[in-house]
């Protein structure tokens, strides 16, 4: 796989913070996201709030699709933040920035 120019800077990033991936459809934020993946996680446990005992990098790849993303993930990673690192993709339809 093609190393993308931002890898480098979003890994240092997930030490301390999330980190939101957002832009156009079609760009390859899915297959960046892909590259911080061990081994795949299941969606179920996930959503269960069941996440991995160990260190690790969790993608939550098209997260605006559900309406409640933005106060369950933080609740999450205020949670499980020093151990789980989170790496969000989505289009432009984030609204991050939204006031």
């Amino acid at each position: 796989m093609i190393t993308r120019y931002l890898e480098k800077e979003i890994r240092k990033d997930l030490e301390e913070k999330m980190v939101f991936l957002s832009g156009p459809r079609q760009v390859g934020k899915t297959t960046l996201a892909k590259a911080f993946l061990k081994n795949g996680e299941d969606r179920k446990e996930i959503l269960a709030g069941r996440w991995p005992a160990s260190r690790s990098t969790v993608v939550l790849d098209e997260l605006h699709k559900d309406r409640r993303w933005k106060n369950w993930i933080k609740g999450e990673f205020d949670t499980h933040g020093g151990r789980v690192h989170f790496l969000i993709t989505g289009s432009a339809r984030l609204e991050i920035y939204r006031t």
